[in-house]
């Protein structure tokens, strides 16, 4: 079975929180967002909207104390985690708005090393008679924005991917540590979008890594972390000895 490993291409990073008259609600149960969004993401989204599982690895990063402030920064093992190239930060105050009126929420838009904040107009709450029918609403409108974000983000990673310099590489190892060593290495070079393993058998694992920048640069970075990398005709061959 084909198998991808991605660092940078993953689409967006999706964390509702919910504001009431009290205070904000992110992982809580009174966080009414949740669940009618996770509905509408994963109908519009087809997959490129992932919505935070809301561990604990996710709480110590993020909650309702810090969730108008919290930093890009503070995000990064986030970012890693779930492999995101963005992390919205959706913030729908139900008892801010007056019933019969045009509705708005703010989205902080986060990446790594920036963020910017950006209204959302839900056009069409105003029709909604309950708090209830107000959020169901809400979830469809900000899922189909976050969706159109995403495919956005989509399409300017593929057009980063076909201008991308292109690898080849062989893993050569003694044994599965020294392969998941130079696995691992690799993807965390800066400058390489993706490491692409379209199969996997015993004794021949080969890829594809799609690289940003200067090889010659790669391939001193790979020496300095132990791994030696030499010319194998038509790409890379990569071993520990």
């Amino acid at each position: 079975m084909p198998w991808q490993t991605a660092q940078v291409l993953s689409g967006v990073l999706l964390i509702p929180v919910y504001v009431d008259k009290d205070r904000p609600y992110v992982w809580e149960k009174e966080n009414l967002l949740r669940s009618p969004l996770r509905t509408e993401v994963m109908r519009q989204s087809a997959g490129t909207v992932l919505i935070a599982s809301g561990d604990i690895d996710d709480l110590r990063l993020i909650d309702y104390q810090n969730a108008l402030t919290v930093s890009a920064k503070e995000m990064d093992p986030m970012f890693t985690r779930y492999g995101a190239d963005e992390i919205i930060i959706a913030i729908f105050a139900q008892e801010h708005e007056e019933k019969g009126k045009p509705a708005s929420m703010l989205l902080r838009r986060l990446h790594k090393g920036s963020s910017k904040t950006e209204v959302l107009r839900l056009k069409g709450l105003e029709t909604a008679a309950t708090d209830e029918a107000r959020v169901k609403e809400a979830s469809s409108l900000i899922a189909s924005a976050v969706s159109q974000i995403a495919s956005s983000t989509a399409a300017a990673d593929r057009e980063r991917l076909e201008k991308a310099t292109k690898i080849a590489i062989h893993f050569n190892y003694a044994n599965p540590r020294e392969l998941a060593h130079m696995q691992e290495t690799l993807r965390e070079q800066p400058g390489v979008l993706l490491l692409e393993i379209p199969s996997i058998s015993l004794g021949a694992i080969n890829g594809v890594a799609y690289y940003e920048g200067d090889t010659e640069k790669l391939r001193e970075k790979l020496r300095k972390d132990g791994i030696i990398v030499t010319d194998a005709g038509t790409g890379w061959q990569l071993s520990m000895r």
